[in-house]
């Protein structure tokens, strides 16, 4: 019969590992009676299956990339010491992503990895979308009077280097009794299509038509005790009213035909 021993190693690429077969015999001396061939033979270190698994993660826009950038974990043996470091694709805007996260292995023992069938397949970097309002500031004009130009201002919490700025306009009207009338800022940007790694806020504002001021003057007039009243009863004119509203007057007084009650 026989007992076997190896020569000592546990690794792939140290292999194969020479088995030796030690014979003995129940009957003394028996293996003197024999011209013995006994090569022994190999024993091999076969690769061992392990994966490691990459977790995805994500940041808002315009912030800095984690760090670390990711986590992981893998089933290798803990002896082998083996951990990641992680990189990423270059790229910084959420219709871009997801960027693939590359996990690159070590070990603490030198050439552990080579013993093993590494699956590692990376994970996903994703660039969410940021929270940003655009404040658009209220404005009014005095009736009759143009619209400001600009008709309004307003200022926003994005990115300074995605040049965000808006232009605005309003609803059609100019009546105090109409307004306030919505005003809507439209957002651009410098960098193109830099809008949409944002949720924007964007709530316009109000414009109003303030009540111009306006003074009709009308004219003192008077007639002689016993004769008709004058037709028109007298005259005036208005300042500060909008030409284009054709304001004028009808005048009436209080009864009355005597000197002594009067002024009427």
């Amino acid at each position: 019969s026989a007992s076997y021993s190896r020569a000592a190693g546990e690794t792939v690429a140290g292999g194969p590992y020479h088995i030796t077969a030690t014979l003995s015999a129940t009957v003394v001396g028996a293996l003197d009676n024999y011209m013995i061939n006994n090569a022994g033979a190999n024993f091999s270190i076969t690769k061992r299956n392990a994966t490691w698994t990459t977790n995805n993660n994500s940041k808002v826009y315009g912030n800095t990339d984690p760090n670390p950038l990711t986590t992981g974990s893998g089933d290798f043996l803990a002896g082998d010491g083996v951990s990641a470091s992680y990189s990423r694709a270059p790229g910084d805007t959420v219709a871009g992503g997801p960027y693939h996260i590359t996990a690159t292995l070590s070990a603490a023992v030198s050439g552990a990895l080579d013993n093993y069938n590494v699956t590692n397949n990376g994970a996903d970097f994703s660039i969410n979308k940021r929270s940003a309002t655009w404040t658009t500031i209220n404005n009014s004009k005095t009736y009759g009077d143009s619209d400001p130009a600009p008709l309004t201002t307003g200022s926003g919490d994005f990115l300074a280097a995605d040049g965000v700025s808006a232009t605005y306009s309003r609803a059609a009207g100019d009546t105090v009794a109409g307004g306030p009338y919505h005003i809507t800022a439209t957002l651009s940007t410098t960098v193109v299509g830099a809008l949409d790694n944002y949720n924007v806020t964007n709530d316009g504002a109000s414009f109003s038509i303030e009540k111009r001021s306006a003074t009709w003057t009308t004219n003192n007039n008077s007639k002689t005790y016993g004769d008709a009243d004058p037709t028109p009863l007298t005259s005036g004119s208005g300042s500060g009213f909008v030409a284009g509203d054709g304001i004028s007057a009808t005048y009436s007084r209080a009864a009355g035909e005597t000197v002594a009650g009067g002024p009427y």
